[in-house]
Formats: C-alpha cells, sequence, structure tokens
C-alpha cells in the first residue's frame, strides 16, 4: 500500500495527501489501521506535533485507539527528544501501583531481591522502554535509569535499553555508571560487545578516570 511506505519513509505530508483515498478503500473496518499508518509517518519523522495534532483527530473522529497507537505516540516524542512528553503518553497505558517506585539513583542498583525474568517485548514494555531511551538521548540520565529499574523490578526489561543507558553514561562522562551497567549486562548473560565497552572508554576519558575503566 502506498501509503504504508511513504509513513515508513517519515513522509507524513504524503500519508496525510493519500489518507482519504486509502480512507475511502479500506473501509469502515481498518480505519484504527488507517490512522495508526500516517502516525506512524509522524513518529518516523520525530515529529511529536504532528502526531499530536493527528492523534487528537483519531479522538474527535471515534477511531479505536490501541497499543500501537500508544507506541507510535510515545516513538515521535522518543525520536524527537522530547522525554518529558514521552512519559506523559506512556502514563496513559502505566502499570498497575503495585509495580513501586522506581530508583533514581544512576547507578541502577535494584531495590528489588527478585532476579527479573527475560519476556518477549510487551506493549507496555516497549513503551516503558522507548521513553527510558528518550531520557537517555536527551541526556536526562536519572530519569532514563528510573523508568529502566521500574522495569528491571517487575520483570520487563528489554536487552536494547543497555545500550541507551551506557551512551547517556558517556556522554556525562560517569566511568562508574558505565561499568555498573556492564555489569548488569553480565548479570543477565549479555554480551556486551564492542559498542558497549567503547562507551566506557569514551566515560573515562571525558572524566579522566582511567582507573575506574
Amino acid at each position: 500500500v502506498r501509503i504504508n511506505v511513504l509513513a515508513a519513509r517519515g513522509d507524513a505530508r504524503g500519508a496525510r495527501a493519500l489518507f482519504p483515498e486509502a480512507a475511502e478503500a479500506l473501509g469502515e473496518t481498518s480505519q484504527t489501521l488507517l490512522w495508526n499508518t500516517v502516525l506512524k509517518a509522524h513518529a518516523k519523522a520525530g515529529d511529536s506535533a504532528g502526531a499530536r495534532d493527528w492523534f487528537e483527530g483519531m479522538v474527535e473522529n471515534g477511531i479505536r485507539l490501541n497499543s500501537k497507537t500508544h507506541g507510535k505516540l510515545v516513538e515521535s516524542a522518543a525520536n524527537a527528544g522530547q522525554f518529558s512528553e514521552a512519559e506523559r503518553w506512556i502514563a496513559e497505558v502505566a502499570f498497575p501501583p503495585s509495580m513501586g517506585a522506581a530508583s533514581s539513583t544512576s547507578g541502577g542498583s535494584s531495590s528489588s531481591s527478585r532476579s527479573p525474568d527475560w519476556v518477549g517485548p510487551r506493549p507496555e514494555a516497549k513503551l516503558h522502554n522507548m521513553a527510558a531511551t528518550a531520557c537517555a538521548r536527551a541526556g536526562e540520565l536519572e530519569r532514563a535509569v528510573a523508568w529502566a529499574q521500574r522495569l528491571l523490578d517487575i520483570g520487563l526489561l528489554q536487552p536494547a535499553i543497555f545500550g541507551a543507558l551506557l551512551d547517556a553514561c558517556a556522554r556525562q562522562g560517569d566511568a562508574a555508571g558505565c561499568a555498573r551497567w556492564l555489569r548488569r549486562m553480565v548479570d543477565f548473560r549479555l554480551e556486551p560487545g564492542v559498542v558497549a565497552y567503547g562507551s566506557l572508554l569514551n566515560a573515562g576519558a571525558k572524566a579522566g578516570a582511567w582507573e575506574e575503566v
């Protein structure tokens, strides 16, 4: 479908232009899919304002929302580096209150003695990881760790988040933080790899703390 090709490229203007034609062709049963496709275009482009505007149109037109709708909203904010907005969208699909408060310690030490189990991506886990990544990209390390720790405490942390946390530590020259997250990767039997160790070296170089590397 042409509109999906445009969405994958992040061409929101083109996707919106094709929307009326596609809506007529697909009919009522595929409206959520179609509206989400345009939302995908805004997300790929990192156009959080456009995504917000399109979402409001969905609500006004009574379009059924689903986890992918919220995922694209979080993705649009994350790709724009707007972590606060990503967190606001996350709040709409938040975990139950029983999950407990997240730790905001940049070292990432767990407040839970239970070892988390690795699981496949679930909508809420994916959204929270997006928020953590958005915070990390924006240099908000404590907030990124808080989101990651929240998932870690209930066993839903996804491996990809480690890269964002290591990069955030490196950009802040936090060699000790990098080392702690590398150890957490090893705890989960994950191979850090060259990029992860490169983050540690970069952090040490910035901090002038080679003895910690």
